[in-house]
């Protein structure tokens, strides 16, 4: 009839106003229209989740926990509900909730990206990488990421797994970061520990072979480092003559000249390393400007120049990093 036709629209109204209330940031407006829509509409979900933001918006974590559980009961918005309970569960610092959420909604639908990223990064913190790569399997088979991002991202999971099992089982690890670099040629990380775990296990060919492609279409120094230390128990002049292989490879490249220079620091021949590091002394990095300052103190025991490059190391430009969220690390 009339007037309830008059409700209704009253409570769509106020569910609209209270939802651009909430992307606006207007707590308070946005806990009237929740409490108008819910007076008007009171069967109807949507209304649960505006309450649920509008609690979030006013800081009340209880209110909004007990919004987004009642979204449960509702198969329209259970999805909702459950991303809505994974956000508070991450804001009290609460991983296992956080993760058991996460995990339901990417068992109800496996196309959620936010739930299949979350049970992967809380699988991986873990340690857990079958885990981790069981929960990326799951995407790959809904497509909810492409073929070449899956694989890149098992090649990750692959290396990681490897490297937790370095120390404690070398011959899976080399296993496992073999597949790795496969999937992955490209990979660093991968790579440099495969090639490292084949040449420990006497491979030293197929160790060759990979390191150089990798370095070939990727210059960087823990390649090189790799390669440098192929064969255990070599001499400091073996190794440089293996890493004058290497840089042959991409003659002139700052790495190819940074990893000879650091071998042949290795091997005592000073005036090689000076010669080599000659064509990046116009504008150092803080690599070369640290190198200089070791071939002084090293060679002729002059820690006056030693301090003087170690000072323009300071003033350099910084040289390639890893870097994720914000975070530079070394390796």
């Amino acid at each position: 009839d009339y007037l309830e036709e008059r409700k209704q629209l009253r409570g769509w109204r106020a569910l609209s106003r209270g939802l651009i209330a909430v992307g606006t940031g207007n707590a308070l407006l946005a806990k009237r229209s929740a409490n108008e829509a819910r007076k008007f509409l009171a069967k109807e979900p949507l209304t649960l989740l505006l309450a649920a933001q509008a609690a979030q918006l006013g800081g009340d974590a209880q209110n909004a926990d007990s919004n987004f559980r009642e979204m449960l009961a509702h198969e329209e918005t259970k999805l909702l509900g459950l991303h809505g309970l994974f956000i508070e569960a991450q804001r009290r610092s609460d991983p296992a909730a956080a993760l058991a959420y996460a995990e339901e909604a990417a068992r109800t639908d496996p196309t959620l990206g936010w739930a299949g990223e979350a049970v992967i990064e809380f699988r991986c913190r873990a340690g857990d990488w079958d885990g981790a790569l069981a929960a990326l399997d799951r995407q790959i088979a809904a497509k909810a990421i492409g073929k070449a991002a899956g694989k890149r991202r098992r090649a990750v999971l692959l290396t990681a797994q490897a490297m937790a099992l370095e120390d404690s089982d070398p011959a899976r690890a080399r296993e496992l970061a073999t597949a790795a670099a496969k999937l992955a040629p490209d990979l660093v990380p991968a790579v440099a520990l495969a090639g490292r775990l084949l040449g420990a296990a006497g491979e030293f060919r197929r160790a060759t072979r990979m390191l150089e492609r990798a370095f070939i279409a990727n210059p960087h120094p823990e390649l090189a480092e790799a390669y440098a230390d192929l064969r255990p128990g070599d001499t400091a002049r073996d190794r440089l003559n293996r890493v004058k292989v290497l840089a042959h490879r991409v003659p002139g490249h700052p790495e190819s000249l940074l990893a000879v220079a650091r071998a042949a620091i290795d091997a005592n021949d000073f005036g090689q390393a000076r010669d080599i590091l000659t064509p990046l002394l116009a504008e150092p990095t803080q690599r070369v400007c640290l190198l200089m300052a070791e071939i002084e103190a090293t060679e002729h025991g002059d820690h006056g120049k030693a301090r003087e490059w170690t000072a323009r190391a300071v003033r350099a430009r910084r040289d390639p990093a890893w870097v994720a969220d914000g975070y530079v690390s070394e390796r």
